[in-house]
């Protein structure tokens, strides 16, 4: 049943997040086969089953990592449409999958389909938009861009403080993110 589906994929999520590769991946691929069985090969929640195999390759295998990532993009567009939520953290699934692979010119063009959904669905400020530039800004760090990283992550942090106030770990981290972009200038 879904349900069973469900567990299966919950549990391999708490197998991922305690480190278990091996069961993360063996739950999340049972899961996918409940979820073939019992709605088609391009249902949104097939799609979500693929993006969690990805999550789970996202720390062994980059490349395949990457490879469920653009399976679970291709049915959530099909599905849901080009500026769905769903499309967005799949983009920027990818995009940080580019970045871990040093891809960079891929990790912004990933990441910038992701801003752009963001900024259609919230024109207003968003965490998540937030979020995006943010990553953006790390993948400017790293190809040496210090100026567009640190627009990035300036706007990043204008936009966590008008969503959380002055005190919230994701403007801490900001913060530490502009200040070792200070260090390397």
């Amino acid at each position: 049943t879904p349900q069973i589906a469900a567990c299966y994929g919950n549990l391999g999520l708490v197998y991922w997040a305690t480190g278990n590769q091996s069961l993360a991946l063996q739950h999340h691929f049972r899961a996918l086969e409940l979820r073939k069985a019992h709605f088609g090969e391009t249902h949104p929640i097939v799609a979500a089953s693929y993006n969690d195999i990805g999550l789970a390759y996202s720390t062994t295998d980059k490349e395949e990592a990457l490879d469920y990532y653009e399976k679970a993009l291709g049915i959530y567009e099909k599905g849901l449409g080009k500026n769905h939520e769903k499309t967005a953290n799949t983009y920027i699934n990818i995009g940080i999958m580019y970045e871990q692979m040093e891809f960079y010119g891929s990790a912004i063009a990933e990441l910038e389909k992701a801003l752009e959904i963001e900024r259609y669905l919230h024109p207003e400020d968003y965490p998540k938009t937030a979020f995006v530039l943010s990553s953006l800004g790390r993948v400017y760090e790293a190809t040496g861009n210090l100026s567009s990283a640190m627009e990035y992550q300036n706007y990043a942090l204008t936009i966590y403080k008008s969503s959380y106030g002055d005190a919230h770990p994701e403007i801490a981290n900001t913060y530490n993110l502009i200040g070792n972009l200070y260090l390397k200038q």
